[in-house]
């Protein structure tokens, strides 16, 4: 499926406006819910809008800057956070509601 996600893009133009790990991040979440489904570990999965209440993931390029703000990739960039265990190391994924 992370082929088909330049043609999504064809298609949808808003979805240009989406920092492209972002997308293959939603993918692989998509993916693991139907192999979940189909190994009898979970129910069908739910279908989303973009309209709802969201969550996304950066997968890469996530800085630290203080305990309240972390610096995002592109767009976003600067962003006030809870964090609610200390950070050792370097951020990996990060996981925005």
């Amino acid at each position: 499926m992370k082929k088909q996600i330049p043609l999504w893009k064809l298609e949808h133009p808003w979805l240009k406006e989406c920092y492209s790990q972002r997308l293959q991040s939603s993918v692989l979440n998509l993916s693991r819910a139907f192999i979940n489904f189909f190994d009898g570990r979970a129910q069908y999965p739910k279908f989303k809008t973009r309209h709802g209440r969201q969550s996304l993931q950066y997968p890469a390029n996530v800085k630290l800057l203080s305990a309240a703000e972390i610096k995002f990739p592109g767009k976003l960039g600067v962003v006030k956070a809870k964090v609610h265990r200390d950070v050792v190391g370097q951020l990996k994924t990060v996981t925005l509601i």
